[in-house]
C-alpha cells in the first residue's frame, strides 16, 4: 500500500470514529447538555404543583431559569431560597406561604447574582440566601453557574459592577462532542430510546408527575416547592455510612475548600453589593448551613479561614440590621450526627433546629 494511500485510509477512519463518537455524545447526551426539553419539562411540572419523580442528569440552573421565566407576570411569591445544594432541604413548610427553593449545586457568587435577575421580577417579601464558605474562596473551581452566564452579566451591569471576563457556557459545551469521557456516559443511556425522544421533541420519557410524593428508589426527585426528595441509595445509608463519608469529605483536597486561605475581595464586594441591592426590595435572611460534626471538626483544622468567613458574616448582617440564621459549626446550632444525609448536607430535622436555635451568633427566624 503506497503511504498517501495508508494515511487517506487511516485519516478515514480517525474522521468516522470522530464523527461516531460525537453523534453517540450528542445523541446520548448524558448530562443534558445539547437538548433542554428535560429541563422544560421538569420546570413546567413543578409550575403545575406537580411532584417530580425520578430525575437524573440534569441542568438545575436551567430547571430554574425555565420555571421562573414560565411563571406569568403578577405571580405571588412570598419567598425565593438561594443557595447550594446544602440548603435544597429549607421547605415551603417553614413558612407557610408561596416559596421557591431556588438552590443549584454547588452555588457561587455568580449563582446568586444570575438567579436574583431571573426572580426580582416577583418582588419576593423574603430573601433567604444560603452562604458556603466556599463561595468568597478563589480558587473554588465553579463552572456550573455559565449556564446562566448572560444573567449573571446582566445583573452585574444592573448593580453597575465590572464583571470579570466569562467563557460563555455554549462557547465550551460543544468540546464534549470529542470528550471520551462524556462519549463513555452517553453510551450508558438508551441510545435508541433517546433518539426517538429527541424526534419527538422531548429527549427523555423516565419522568414520572404525581400530585404526592412517592419517591423512586434509585433517582432524585423534586417537590412542587423545588425542594429535593433524595434517592435511597443516599437517603437510606447507615449512621457508620454517613460518618464515612463525613470523613471521607473533610479529607484533602477538600472540594471547593482546596487552597483556600483568604477572603477574596472581589467576590466579598459581589456579596456585599447584591444584598444591598435585595435588602432594597425584601427582607434578607443570610443563612449558614452547618457540616457533619466530624467534617467539621476536621476541616475547620485544615482550612481555618472559614470560622473568619463566619464571622465576616456575622458582622456583616449585625452592621446591616439583617438576620443571620445558623453556623458552620452543628454544635452552635444544635444538629448531632444523625441531622445529615452526609458530610455536607444537613436534614430536615437539622433545619428545623436551625431555624428554631436561639444563639449569641444566631438570630431567631421570624415567620
Amino acid at each position: 500500500m503506497k503511504p498517501a494511500s495508508y494515511l487517506r485510509n487511516l485519516a478515514f477512519v480517525f474522521i468516522t470514529l470522530c464523527i461516531f463518537g460525537a453523534a453517540i455524545a450528542f445523541i446520548g447526551d448524558s448530562a443534558h447538555l445539547f437538548h433542554s426539553g428535560y429541563e422544560r419539562k421538569i420546570a413546567e411540572s413543578l409550575n403545575s404543583n406537580h411532584f417530580v419523580e425520578g430525575v437524573t442528569n440534569y441542568d438545575e440552573r436551567l430547571v430554574q431559569k425555565f420555571r421562573l421565566n414560565s411563571l406569568p407576570d403578577g405571580t405571588k411569591l412570598n419567598t425565593i431560597i438561594l443557595g447550594s445544594s446544602r440548603t435544597m432541604q429549607i421547605s415551603e413548610n417553614l413558612f407557610r406561604k408561596r416559596t421557591i427553593n431556588l438552590s443549584v449545586s454547588g452555588a457561587g457568587i455568580e449563582d446568586y447574582l444570575a438567579l436574583y435577575h431571573l426572580a426580582k421580577r416577583f418582588n419576593p417579601k423574603r430573601v433567604l440566601i444560603g452562604v458556603d464558605p466556599w463561595v468568597f474562596n478563589a480558587r473554588n473551581g465553579l463552572v456550573g453557574w455559565k449556564t446562566l452566564s448572560d444573567e449573571f452579566l446582566a445583573e452585574s451591569s444592573n448593580l453597575g459592577l465590572c464583571s470579570r471576563p466569562v467563557i460563555k457556557f455554549n462557547e465550551d459545551v460543544w468540546l464534549q462532542l470529542i470528550n471520551i469521557k462524556y462519549i463513555k456516559s452517553s453510551l450508558r443511556t438508551n441510545i435508541k430510546e433517546r433518539f426517538l425522544a429527541i424526534l419527538s421533541g422531548f429527549d427523555r420519557q423516565d419522568l414520572v408527575m404525581t400530585t404526592a410524593e412517592n419517591p423512586c428508589p434509585d433517582k432524585d426527585g423534586l417537590r412542587p416547592d423545588g425542594t429535593r426528595i433524595y434517592n435511597s441509595s443516599f437517603s437510606l445509608l447507615s449512621p457508620d455510612q454517613v460518618e464515612a463519608s463525613a470523613i471521607q469529605y473533610a479529607t484533602p483536597p477538600i472540594n471547593l475548600l482546596s487552597g483556600f486561605d483568604r477572603i477574596d475581595e472581589n467576590y466579598w464586594g459581589l456579596f456585599k453589593q447584591l444584598i444591598s441591592d435585595m435588602a432594597k426590595k425584601s427582607e434578607v435572611v443570610i443563612v449558614l448551613p452547618p457540616f457533619h460534626p466530624s467534617s467539621y471538626k476536621r476541616i475547620i483544622v485544615k482550612v481555618g479561614i472559614i470560622h473568619e468567613v463566619e464571622q465576616k458574616l456575622i458582622k456583616f448582617a449585625a452592621d446591616n440590621g439583617l438576620q443571620l440564621i445558623g453556623s458552620y459549626d452543628p454544635e452552635k446550632v444544635g444538629c448531632n450526627k444523625f441531622g445529615f444525609w452526609d458530610g455536607l448536607h444537613p436534614k430536615t430535622v437539622c433545619i428545623s433546629k436551625m431555624f428554631g436555635t436561639t444563639n449569641r451568633n444566631v438570630t431567631v427566624f421570624k415567620h
